[in-house]
């Protein structure tokens, strides 16, 4: 395995960090692209006409050619949102718009075992009374899909679960969601970099570039299929996605960027270049064995320690395990456990409900601690992880 510490300034000094499917390291050349725009170019792209401002327009476009170069389809496909929240919050109330005037009530399909940015603002709308939701118990949804699917339906998930740290086969999903003429969005926010993803099977994507990507917080990308982009107006209007405007009209772009509300965060925008690049000199198949190393060590490590109990459904689920780890100990509490990991061995994990209730409560889960790695683990890493686990056990008992 290769060694890449060194290119991230914030991680711990002598500890070890094990969190960042909530939030990533950021390498140092990303730092620096962030800071280097903000000092010699400070402008915004598209609007005005002076030098710096094309420059800006040139990165602009540089970066979304990039998206295109890892992602598929079309740099014209792609927007740059404050985050991943910020983009799905801004779909849906989009979504509700256009199909309400056209006569019919949008209805959504996810599964109980996401994160709360995916379920909270369906729960919301649905006791608002603007959309139907269906929250299914199951984790391989296409079981479900065909009796719940019509053209009114969008089934939303995340590629990778939160809580179980499996991962859906999209293509497969795409294509039985539209055997029945629904729609399927997908966040690709926690497997954006440690997997080979490929945009073209889903309608809608969201990526908050903070969980995996190696780009800053305050930064997200949303990919709508050119159908979409037609057909939609963006319920939250502003500069910068206007065509034109008078007294009693606006007309919104016909493009991707009418979901470009505002002056485009472009020292973000900076800085997930850099980090596209940065992951691109990596290569995707060593970021992938890295991945697929520390997994199998992780895996032998909790098949070896007997008081370690993974949150998991291998009864129940095919699909391998991606970088996330959920797990409780035995007579213990997750939080006294975190505590002390950071305390005894300077490790960060992270502990609680994981910004997912009701797969938790799904699953009888009250607390539960999760690690997540990323190309800056090692397994040394590890087994300082699993040392300092039965260290703290020894206390409890």
């Amino acid at each position: 395995m290769n060694n890449y510490k060194d290119d991230f300034s914030a991680y711990p000094k002598n500890g070890v960090y094990l969190d960042s499917a909530t939030v990533n390291l950021v390498p140092n050349s990303v730092i620096w692209a962030q800071s280097d725009f903000n000092h010699s170019l400070g402008s915004t792209p598209r609007k005005v006409l002076y030098s710096r401002s094309r420059k800006t327009t040139e990165l602009y476009l540089e970066t979304k050619q990039a998206l295109s170069n890892k992602f598929g389809l079309e740099p014209e496909n792609y927007a740059f949102t404050p985050n991943g929240d910020y983009s799905w919050n801004m779909i849906l109330y989009s979504l509700i718009d256009y199909y309400n005037e056209n006569g019919n009530r949008l209805k959504i399909v996810a599964s109980i075992y996401d994160h709360h940015s995916l379920l909270a603002p369906l729960q919301y709308l649905e006791s608002m009374g603007k959309i139907d939701v269906n929250l299914i118990t199951e984790f391989n949804l296409e079981d479900n899909l065909l009796d719940l699917i019509n053209q009114n339906t969008i089934v939303a998930i995340n590629h990778v679960s939160p809580i179980l740290g499996k991962y859906r086969d999209i293509q497969s999903l795409a294509k039985t969601v539209h055997s029945q003429g629904g729609y399927l969005a997908v966040d690709f926010s926690r497997s954006s970099a440690q997997f080979d993803v490929d945009l073209k099977n889903t309608d809608i994507s969201i990526i908050d570039c903070s969980q995996d990507l190696l780009a800053p917080q305050g930064i997200g990308i949303l990919f709508l299929q050119n159908e979409l982009i037609t057909s939609l107006k963006n319920a939250f209007p502003g500069s910068g996605g206007i065509k034109s405007v008078s007294k009693f009209e606006i007309n919104q772009l016909n493009s991707i960027e009418k979901f470009e509300v505002g002056n485009v965060n472009m020292g973000g925008v900076s800085a997930l270049n850099e980090s596209m690049s940065y992951l691109d000199k990596i290569g995707q198949a060593n970021i992938i064995s890295q991945r697929e190393s520390l997994r199998n060590y992780i895996d032998k490590g909790f098949e070896e320690i007997e008081f370690l109990n993974p949150i998991d459904f291998d009864d129940k689920i095919s699909q391998s395990s991606s970088n996330i780890f959920t797990f409780t100990i035995e007579n213990t509490t997750a939080h006294d456990v975190i505590l002390l990991l950071e305390e005894i061995g300077k490790i960060e994990v992270r502990s609680g409900r994981l910004c997912a209730h009701p797969g938790l409560d799904d699953l009888n889960q009250e607390d539960v601690i999760q690690i997540s790695t990323h190309i800056y683990n090692s397994l040394e890493d590890i087994d300082r992880l699993f040392d300092t686990i039965k260290e703290i056990k020894t206390i409890f008992n």
